[in-house]
C-alpha cells in the first residue's frame, strides 16, 4: 500500500491504526526527535526525554493547525469571559476590595462584613462559578476530544484538519464530558469521605488524632493518584471511542505500574508550561502595577488567553504520546501497527 501523505486526497485512506505506508519508517515530525532504531521505526518505547523531544517537534511541525483548533474553543470563551466580566461588574468589585479589602476594613466594628463588600463578593462568586462551568463543561471537553484526534492523526501519519478534529469533538465530546463530571464525583466523594472520617475521629477526642491525621494523609495521596491514573480518558474514549466509565477504567489499566513515570512528565510538562506562560505574563504585569485592580484582571485575562493558545497544546501532545507509548509497551501496539502495514 502506498504512503499515504497528508493533504493527498487521490490516496487511500490507511486502515484504522495503521501507519502511513508499507514499509515502517519514521514519520516527517519524529524524524528530528530520533534516529531511526533498528526494526520498526517510530513505533518503539520512548523514555521521558525522548517523549518529550517527540512532543515539541510534533508541535512545531503543526504549530499552525493545534494553535488554530486551540483557538477555536479559547477565543470565544474569553471573549465571553470579558463580556461577563463587565456585565456582572467585577471589575469595580475588584477594585473596591482592591481600595478597602474585605476583610482589612470590615463595615462594623464587630469584624462582620459591610453589605457593599458582601454584595462585591456575591458578585465575584457568581462570575467564578460561570467562568468555572463554562470552562470544565464545554471548553475542555471540545478541546480535549479535538486535540487528541489531531495528535492521534499525525503521530498514525495520517491528515488531520481543523473540521475533521471537531467532527470527532462532537462525536465524543457527550462522553468525554460525562467523564469529566464522573471524575469530578469520585474526586468529591473521596473527599466527602474524608471530612466525615475526620469529623467522627474527633467525637473520639484524643484517641482520633492519628487517625484523623491518617485520613487527611490518605486524602492528599488519594487525589494526585487519582488524577495521574485517569489522565489518559480523552485519549482512550477518542481513539478507542470508548464511553464515559469504559474511558476512565481504561486509563487506569493503561497507567497501571507507570505512575511515577506518567507522573514525571507531568510535572516536567506542567513546569515548562508555568515557566512560559510567566514569561509573557511577568513582565506585563510589572507594567501594570499602577493600574487599578479591576484594570489589571482585565488585561491578565486576555493575556491568559494568549498564552493558553499558545502553550496548553503541549501538554495534550505529550499525554497523546504517553498513551500510545504505554500502548507499545503493554500490549504490543507496534506489532500491531507493523502487522496492519504489510
Amino acid at each position: 500500500m502506498a504512503a499515504m501523505q497528508s493533504g493527498d486526497p487521490e490516496r487511500s485512506e490507511p486502515p484504522e491504526g495503521a501507519p502511513g505506508g508499507a514499509a515502517p519508517a519514521i514519520p516527517g515530525w519524529i524524524a528530528a526527535a530520533a534516529p531511526p532504531p533498528t526494526g520498526f521505526g517510530r513505533f518503539r518505547p520512548m523514555g521521558i526525554g525522548e517523549l518529550l523531544d517527540a512532543s515539541f517537534v510534533l508541535y512545531r511541525r503543526n504549530f499552525l493547525l493545534l494553535v488554530a483548533i486551540t483557538a477555536v474553543v479559547q477565543v470565544p470563551f474569553a471573549m465571553l469571559n470579558l463580556v461577563v466580566f463587565q456585565v456582572l461588574g467585577v471589575g469595580a468589585d475588584l477594585d473596591a476590595a482592591g481600595s478597602t479589602g474585605f476583610l482589612g476594613n470590615p463595615g462594623t466594628t464587630n469584624g462582620t462584613l459591610s453589605d457593599a463588600q458582601i454584595s462585591a463578593m456575591k458578585g465575584l462568586v457568581v462570575y467564578l462559578g460561570l467562568v468555572v462551568a463554562v470552562q470544565m463543561l464545554v471548553v475542555l471537553p471540545l478541546s480535549l476530544a479535538a486535540m487528541s484526534r489531531a495528535v492521534s492523526d499525525r503521530y498514525l501519519d495520517r491528515p488531520a484538519s481543523l473540521g475533521s478534529s471537531y467532527a470527532a469533538a462532537l462525536r465524543r465530546g457527550g462522553a468525554l464530558l460525562g467523564a469529566i463530571l464522573l471524575l469530578l464525583l469520585i474526586v468529591a466523594g473521596v473527599s466527602a469521605a474524608m471530612v466525615a472520617g475526620v469529623a467522627v475521629s474527633t467525637l473520639a477526642g484524643p484517641f482520633g488524632i492519628l487517625p484523623a491525621i491518617g485520613l487527611v494523609v490518605a486524602w492528599v495521596v488519594s487525589l494526585p493518584l487519582i488524577a495521574v491514573r485517569s489522565t489518559l480518558f480523552a485519549q482512550a474514549i477518542v481513539v478507542e471511542g470508548l464511553g464515559s466509565a469504559a474511558g476512565l477504567r481504561r486509563s487506569w489499566r493503561l497507567t497501571h505500574g507507570c505512575f511515577w513515570r506518567t507522573f514525571a512528565i507531568l510535572v516536567v510538562v506542567f513546569i515548562l508550561q508555568t515557566v512560559v506562560g510567566s514569561v509573557i505574563q511577568i513582565p506585563i504585569g510589572l507594567l501594570l502595577s499602577g493600574a487599578r485592580t479591576g484594570t489589571q484582571e482585565l488585561v491578565s485575562q486576555a493575556i491568559s488567553a494568549v498564552t493558553s493558545v499558545v502553550v496548553s497544546p503541549l501538554s495534550l501532545i505529550a499525554l497523546t504520546l504517553v498513551y500510545y507509548d504505554l500502548r507499545i509497551r503493554k500490549e504490543a501496539f507496534d506489532i500491531e501497527m507493523l502487522a496492519a502495514s504489510l
